[in-house]
């Protein structure tokens, strides 16, 4: 396995996996939301216009066209959009009422007259994998809508044209400040100054933990059946159906944690990566036991934002900003110098698992991305973990035994480990001492 890369002095690259650019600027109407479905981009706005614009050219330069203006969808502020794509339906809420749209011609469909005083609704769509094992899936639309104290809860069966009610509605005990989803079978709910879970089927709450009073609830479906939730002490904490803590990989790990700079305003997860909308900036971090800051975007008072397909939209009162994720193999390229393996292997799997983007991958080597790491495993004294990633990838064990310092030096010498894992000290210290993998009290750092 030879794994000799490039010279180890070279300057690392700075990894920016986003490229933000400024696509809508100084809108003469205030921008109150927006909703992107690709290649469309709706923006509510205070005066009741929606606004539809064509974006092209996400993966060089993205350019925006406007479509249409339609002056007449609303009398009132647009508080609210949800496109929801497999369906082709646009909801939205205006004038404290909810109405279905075709997403298409954006042509009513129907409003659901309940919701009158309305403050906010929440979507949960995901499409599962047909039970019988075939190619055919069902779409499950859920929609919960809060009105004065209770929360509305409506479905949309399959080959209907309008929700239906779901169950009886749920009464809380106060006003709900935020609301969203934990999969199709729990809500979290916003009240005075904590999170609660609420299940579906039978309206059992249980308390989670308080949000910042300086920022208010902050929250954000993460993966299926994960919400992130943003708590004091600029902290964001995950949470599942359950209600229980989402942990980290390993057995003894605690809650799973994201700690940002500031206190974020908005979420958003864009796999790998969460990314905080703070006041005056956003920042983007990964979903793991790290804490180190991927990237900072210098992006002043955000207010709404909306995501589709690794594609973020996020709009301030007067202006749209598009944060689209730059090639992945330049990133994994990228994430490959700077020795971070793990991420790399995850933004190809990302990769892997979408059509449009796997042909990005194709200058990728991920076998000998997977061998780096493992070498790299070893460098830092996770024995386990490397023998078991060298033993799935079949290489040959003469070369994994010339990695210990009793190994003959005939098998010692044909190898070339990646440059900068190892360092020459630490290698003069493999072959001057028996005791490896043991601490070696010469040279301890070095090793």
């Amino acid at each position: 396995w030879r794994l000799a890369s490039s010279e180890s002095h070279v300057m690392l690259e700075n990894y920016e996996p986003f490229e933000a650019v400024t696509i809508l600027h100084n809108l003469p109407l205030q921008i109150e939301c927006l909703t992107y479905c690709g290649p469309t981009l709706l923006v509510g706005t205070n005066q009741g216009h929606l606004l539809s614009y064509s974006i092209s050219g996400l993966d060089k330069c993205p350019s925006i066209q406007l479509l249409k203006s339609h002056k007449s969808f609303s009398k009132r502020p647009i508080q609210q959009l949800e496109a929801v794509v497999p369906l082709s339906l646009l909801i939205s809420l205006s004038d404290g009422t909810v109405s279905v749209h075709n997403l298409d011609t954006l042509k009513a469909l129907s409003v659901l007259d309940r919701t009158r005083g309305a403050s906010l609704f929440a979507c949960c769509h995901q499409t599962p994998a047909d039970p019988g094992g075939g190619s055919g899936r069902q779409s499950n639309l859920r929609l919960c809508v809060h009105v004065k104290q209770r929360l509305l809860l409506y479905h949309w069966p399959p080959g209907a044209s309008q929700f239906a009610e779901l169950r009886q509605e749920l009464a809380l005990p106060a006003a709900a400040r935020a609301v969203s989803w934990i999969g199709p079978t729990a809500l979290c709910v916003a009240l005075k100054t904590d999170y609660f879970r609420i299940r579906v089927d039978d309206g059992e709450i249980l308390e989670l933990f308080p949000f910042s009073p300086a920022t208010g609830p902050v929250m954000a479906p993460v993966e299926r059946n994960t919400l992130a939730l943003c708590s004091k002490d600029s902290k964001t904490m995950f949470v599942n159906e359950k209600g229980r803590w989402r942990r980290g990989q390993k057995s003894n790990d605690g809650p799973l944690m994201v700690k940002w700079s500031k206190e974020p305003l908005l979420l958003q997860y864009l796999a790998p990566f969460l990314i905080g909308i703070c006041a005056d900036f956003v920042e983007v971090r990964t979903v793991d036991q790290r804490t180190s800051l991927i990237q900072n975007l210098d992006i002043p008072s955000l207010r709404s934002v909306s995501q589709h397909r690794g594609v973020l939209f996020a709009a301030s009162a007067k202006s749209v900003y598009c944060l689209h994720p730059r090639p992945l193999s330049a990133q994994i390229k990228v994430l490959i110098q700077r020795r971070d393996f793990e991420l790399a292997l995850r933004l190809h799997e990302i990769g892997q698992s979408d059509p449009d983007r796997a042909d990005e991958l194709r200058d990728i080597d991920v076998s000998l991305v997977k061998c780096h790491y493992a070498f790299n495993l070893f460098c830092q004294r996770q024995f386990a973990e490397s023998l078991d990633l060298l033993e799935l990838l079949s290489i040959d064990p003469a070369n994994v035994v010339a990695m210990y310092p009793i190994a003959p030096r005939e098998f010692r010498d044909r190898v070339s480990f990646p440059a900068g894992c190892l360092s020459s000290a630490a290698r003069t210290c493999w072959r001057a001492t028996s005791l490896w993998p043991s601490i070696c009290l010469r040279c301890a750092r070095s090793c």
